[in-house]
């Protein structure tokens, strides 16, 4: 009997927790159109004007803190799972900002004392990367999420 409780009670918390509001969003979106129901999804942003330019995971670029994020991450975090990373200054780009670059996708998960309004650092796996990157200036970048 305890069970069949729990279960009850699970069902409906669900669909206090997520059924009614969806179905109250639905509502409210359909009071505005009553032809088509849709669900809103953010626009990719273009943001133009950034220098572009790169840094490796080594003491080379990262000083003492060398192989870890400012969140206290290890950079192998993201490499280990093919996930590309930039440093960007917070207050441009949000930190777990996800965007494209040149057709790259990549999330803004670190900062750096010379990354300052539109500047974006990518994380190359070795140095010798970095300087064949060099400097872009006046590039576009796309916010994806």
């Amino acid at each position: 009997m305890r069970k069949i409780e729990s279960v009850t009670l699970i069902s409906v918390i669900l669909i206090i927790t997520i059924i009614i509001p969806l179905t109250i969003t639905a509502i409210a979106s359909n009071i505005t159109d009553q032809s088509t129901l849709t669900l809103s999804v953010q626009e990719e942003q273009v943001l133009h004007g950034f220098t572009v330019t790169a840094y490796c995971p080594g003491r080379c670029c990262n000083g003492r803190w060398a192989g870890m994020t400012c969140t206290g991450k290890k950079f192998t975090y993201y490499t280990d799972r093919g996930i590309r990373i930039a440093a960007v200054d917070p207050e441009i780009i949000p930190l777990g900002t996800c965007f494209s670059y040149r057709g790259e996708e990549y999330i803004a998960a670190d900062t750096g004392s010379a990354i300052r309004k539109k500047r974006i650092d990518i994380l190359l796996p070795t140095h010798h990367e970095t300087e064949e990157f060099g400097i872009k200036h006046d590039q576009d970048i796309i916010i994806t999420r």
